[in-house]
């Protein structure tokens, strides 16, 4: 679904917001690499992640880009990258737990 409904936002266009993610990457101590999208087919504001490994996909809905500041963002962003810092806790074990349960 990541690939079908989205595209990727490329880091020199969007370097601001790379940097934010690089920033709050750095405060919560993750080694995440992060690639940020664009939802085409969406008009509602949210955003989502998948994490693949070391790979975090955040998922942008509507018109965030243009709607949130800067430090609304990194809010954003952060609680995004929070969910990957909770998969990695306890080995991973929370993140195979889920997938068990939603399964």
């Amino acid at each position: 679904m990541l690939l079908k409904n989205t595209y990727r936002l490329d880091q020199e266009t969007h370097q601001n917001l790379y940097s934010i993610a690089a920033e709050v990457n750095k405060i919560l101590g993750l080694d995440a690499e992060v690639t940020l999208y664009q939802d085409y087919n969406s008009v509602q504001l949210n955003a989502g992640i998948s994490c693949i490994g070391k790979e975090a996909h955040i998922v942008l809905s509507g018109n965030l880009i243009n709607l949130l500041s800067e430090d609304e963002m990194k809010a954003l962003l952060a609680h995004e990258l929070s969910h990957y810092l909770f998969n990695k806790l306890e080995n991973e074990d929370f993140e195979i737990t889920q997938r068990i349960i939603l399964a």
